[in-house]
């Protein structure tokens, strides 16, 4: 007996693939390559789904098209960003996650980030992210803090000096 419960059925994780998307903190894009190579590469999709997405999807909210030609070691940090996110997001996931997407960025490219997260959960997607900045922890509607490696639920749209007083 492997001491397996009967009736206990293993998860098909390739069914939940397609409705994720996950930005991490530190870019995987390759630097030698230009914006566009990167897209193409990491684009869920089609190529005529990516032209379109670029016209007129997340890639053109988000403004990869204005920096498709240049090399992505010579992107700023919120475009690599933006690249980023664009591209998780071309397999049209329902759930987007994000470790600390405002890391390193100016404040233009936290606020566009920002204003996309904010329309992406408008339109009925939902976002996991981890933060540190209360820019982006004031957005939330939920709220938990990592605390002595436990997640605490906490109430949403506190100021940092209440977070602070509560832990």
């Amino acid at each position: 007996d492997s001491g397996a419960n009967a009736d206990c059925k293993p998860i098909n994780l390739v069914q939940f693939a397609g409705k994720i998307a996950y930005v991490p903190q530190e870019n995987p894009l390759i630097p030698e390559l230009t914006a566009f190579d990167n897209y193409r590469l990491w684009f869920r999709g089609k190529r005529r789904e990516m032209e379109r997405d670029l016209e007129c999807g997340v890639g053109h909210v988000l403004g990869v098209d204005r920096f498709l030609k240049t090399q992505a070691g010579r992107l700023s940090g919120g475009e690599k960003k933006r690249l980023s996110i664009a591209a998780a997001l071309s397999g049209r996931a329902d759930i987007l996650i994000l470790d600390e997407p405002g890391a390193a960025l100016d404040l233009e490219a936290k606020e566009q980030i920002l204003t996309y997260i904010r329309s992406y959960v408008k339109a009925g997607g939902t976002v996991l992210l981890t933060s540190h900045e209360m820019g982006e922890i004031g957005a939330c509607t939920t709220l938990y803090v990592l605390k002595d490696g436990v997640l605490v639920p906490t109430e949403a749209g506190l100021s940092a000096r209440e977070l602070i007083q509560r832990f």
